[in-house]
């Protein structure tokens, strides 16, 4: 796991957008869509953003209970992006 979303953003999204692009994917489709699930990072960490960090911090959360929540929303994030948001792309001609 990246300590940072600059980080993890800074090593992987043009690896990805690269890869995605050179096996077919449209190229404004893929970099929009990485682009969006690279901010999904921030919320399933407790150290991957200045305001998780705050969030967890507060002592609300404990670890497992933030991992869990993080994994859940994001889950749910995922399946709603890639239906809804999908779909209204092929709406307006994105893909």
């Amino acid at each position: 796991m990246f300590a940072s979303e600059l980080s993890q953003i800074s090593a992987l999204y043009a690896l990805f957008l690269t890869v995605a692009v050179g096996v077919g994917a449209p190229p404004l489709m893929a970099a929009l869509l990485f682009g969006a699930l690279s901010a999904l990072m921030g919320a399933m960490t407790h150290y991957a953003s200045g305001p998780a960090a705050l969030i967890y911090g507060s002592g609300y959360l404990s670890t497992s209970e933030y991992f869990r929540v993080g994994i859940v929303c994001g889950i749910v994030m995922v399946a709603i992006w890639l239906t809804v948001g999908l779909g209204w792309w092929h709406i307006i001609g994105i893909w």
